[in-house]
Parts: structure tokens; C-alpha cells; sequence
């Protein structure tokens, strides 16, 4: 079997591996699921928050946390049979696993495994839940980042929440957002 591939470097052999493992959440639904361009996107973000050494970097977009690169790279992996997209239509995607994926994480396997845990982790977290969810989380955390950088502390929860709602205006209940705060907070996964 060919073990060339032209265009793969670490963070897409991550990137592989996350598609993998959230694939592999989906087979234990009774329902399934997929993994759309923005789960990827945020996926991917959680990661680097994680701690997995990326080179992404994110800006505020319409869903949130957004990496251009990260779709450059998921077409690279799709051009090189490690990934295939079996979404229903042209506006609609559903990353798998194509024929080639073992072989290009099985090509990074050293470099991969201390992060097996982290990637394992963030699949599980976010896999299935609906891209407006995390839309929320992902953005909630990413303004949480920013303004700690700003401000060289954790910020208030009402500094957050009012970004919040100034960036995504009337999409979300600020209830809700002020519950997920509270959520993410409690669970010190993220925001710290």
C-alpha cells in the first residue's frame, strides 16, 4: 500500500484523528450523526485550547471561532483519500474517514500520542452537539480568552456576556448565555 502522501503535516494528521474519533462517537448513537464544517471548526479550536500545538489562529466569524486554514487543510486530506465528505448536499458536510486515514496516522503515530488523550477528550465533548451549541460555547470561551489577555485577569462574567451579546446580537437569549457561562465556569474545562 502507497504510504506517500503530498500535502500532510502534523496538525492535519490531528485533524485526522479528531474526524476519526468523532466518527467513532457517532457509531455508539442509536442515531448516528456527522461532523459538519463547523464542528470542525470548533473541534479544532477546542484542541488548541487544549493544549495541542497548532498553528491555527482564530478570529470571531459569523459561527464563531473561525481558522481559514482549517478548511485548506481538510480539502488536502479529502485530495489525499484520508478524508471523505458524505454530506447530503453541496451546503451541507459530513466529514468520515476515507481509505487512506490509518495510514497517515499511523505515519504520525509517535507525534500524535501525547496528545491521544486530549484528542479523544475533545471528540467526546463536542462531536454531537448541534453546530449552535457550539457556536455559543466556542464563542463564550474565545471572547473569555481575549478578554483576560486584555485585561491580564479572569473577566467578569458580565464583561463576557455583554461581548457576548454585542458580537452575535439577538441570536442567542442572553439567559441562555448567562446558563452557559455558568455551565463552562463550573465545569473548568474551558474558560480559565
Amino acid at each position: 500500500m502507497d504510504r506517500f502522501f503530498l500535502a500532510t503535516r502534523f496538525e492535519q494528521a490531528v485533524m485526522a484523528l479528531a474526524i476519526k474519533q468523532a466518527n467513532e462517537v457517532f457509531a455508539n448513537k442509536p442515531n448516528g450523526g456527522f461532523l459538519g464544517r463547523t464542528a470542525l471548526q470548533k473541534i479544532m479550536y477546542f484542541l488548541v485550547r487544549k493544549g495541542v500545538p497548532l498553528p491555527y489562529g482564530f478570529e470571531i466569524y459569523h459561527y464563531g471561532p473561525f481558522c481559514s486554514e482549517i478548511y485548506h487543510d481538510v480539502e488536502c486530506l479529502q485530495a489525499e483519500g484520508v478524508v471523505q465528505d458524505r454530506g447530503p448536499s453541496e451546503r451541507y458536510w459530513n466529514y468520515t474517514p476515507g481509505p487512506r486515514m490509518d495510514l497517515l496516522i499511523l505515519q504520525f503515530e509517535k507525534e500524535l500520542s501525547p496528545y491521544l488523550d486530549s484528542i479523544q477528550e475533545v471528540a467526546a465533548l463536542f462531536a454531537d452537539l448541534r453546530p449552535e451549541v457550539l457556536e455559543l460555547i466556542a464563542t463564550l470561551d474565545y471572547i473569555f480568552q481575549d478578554e483576560q489577555a486584555r485585561q491580564g485577569k479572569p473577566p467578569e462574567k458580565l464583561v463576557v456576556v455583554d461581548r457576548f451579546i454585542s458580537v452575535k446580537k439577538d441570536k442567542f437569549k442572553r439567559v441562555m448565555v448567562e446558563n452557559k457561562f455558568d455551565t463552562l465556569q463550573k465545569s473548568g474545562i474551558f474558560l480559565s
